[in-house]
């Protein structure tokens, strides 16, 4: 028996130095590419029938994501959970706050 697990990582959600906000969405064009490029990967791991996500950090941009990332973030890793496919998160240094005893940006995931 064998189990298909996809590894992501450096999503760096919230990186909008080009682009332009779309007038038909209210959404930064870059913001959309990041969302449509993730998207795909859970796709792709769905139509694969992963059994294992395993997310190795750097979700966002910074540490403090805004609330529009992390909804864009989480509607993607959810449906891994709709679906019954667990994911493990790991921590990465750009979602690691500064200040020590801080939630990570990826602590509201569990």
């Amino acid at each position: 028996m064998s189990l298909k697990v996809l590894h992501l990582a450096d999503i760096h959600m919230g990186i909008e130095n080009y682009g332009r906000l779309d007038p038909e969405t209210g959404l930064h064009t870059r913001l959309q590419d990041f969302v449509g490029c993730l998207s795909f990967a859970v796709d792709t791991a769905l139509e694969e029938n992963v059994g294992l996500v395993l997310f190795s950090g750097d979700a966002y941009r910074t540490c403090d994501p805004n609330p529009t990332h992390q909804r864009e973030f989480a509607a993607q890793f959810c449906r891994f959970s709709d679906e019954g496919i667990p994911v493990v998160m790991v921590v990465g240094n750009h979602d690691n706050p500064v200040s020590f005893g801080k939630a990570s940006s990826i602590d509201i995931f569990g």
